[in-house]
């Protein structure tokens, strides 16, 4: 999604949010039904990573598809 993009949607909107002292770039779409952060910010959080245990398939526009197991 471009800033255009956000820029002309009701449902999208783009901030940067701080957390720990740490700046982070963000994209809230109201409409989603998942969640998904960048390792680097989970990284820089000190916070662990944990697989998710149920499979599931992740599809862009750009028809680039994975998986979580990927």
């Amino acid at each position: 999604m471009t800033y255009e993009d956000v820029k002309a949607s009701s449902n999208v909107v783009t901030s940067t949010l701080q957390m720990n002292n740490f700046k982070i770039h963000v994209l809230f779409d109201k409409g989603v039904t998942q969640l998904f952060i960048a390792s680097r910010i989970v990284a820089n959080l000190k916070k662990k990573i944990t697989r998710v245990e149920k499979w599931f398939i992740i599809g862009t526009p750009l028809d680039d598809v994975k998986t979580n197991g990927v």
